[in-house]
């Protein structure tokens, strides 16, 4: 089976939670600066990443983009019917606090003031609670 999880807002949170689901990021305490900076959405544009496998062997990814959730399950369920491939399994990361000091912060870091990444993690350490439980939840 494939994993997607997803969030429409524009920030990284689905990639943080494919990272925890796949064990590159850690499930007992909040990851360090430089384990977050090793993760793959970091240094590319990419919003649609592959992470790996999970203790399941499911193949899973991370999506983030700002478009209708509507829009997002209907481009999966088409891919699906258009290639014959099966069923992807769509979990929203949504609920998020402090979204908008994410997305303030993650942007701010990819137009390329090196400092809001420190800021990017430690508003980030705020919200890895509820990550961990969108991660988690069916493993």
């Amino acid at each position: 089976m494939r994993i997607v999880y997803y969030n429409c807002q524009g920030v990284p949170v689905a990639g943080i939670a494919a990272a925890i689901r796949t064990g590159r990021l850690p499930d007992d305490r909040a990851p360090k600066a430089s384990e977050l900076s090793d993760l793959p959405f970091i240094h590319r544009r990419s919003a649609f990443v592959f992470y790996g496998a999970d203790k399941g062997n499911n193949a899973v990814y991370g999506l983030w983009c700002k478009a209708d959730r509507k829009l997002v399950q209907r481009f999966f369920h088409v891919r699906c019917q258009l290639y014959g491939e099966e069923k992807w399994d769509l979990k929203p990361v949504d609920h998020i606090p402090n979204t908008a000091a994410l997305k303030f912060f993650w942007h701010f870091w990819r137009a390329g003031a090196w400092f809001d990444l420190g800021c990017f993690h430690k508003t980030m350490m705020a919200c890895y609670p509820h990550l961990l439980k969108s991660a988690l939840e069916d493993s």
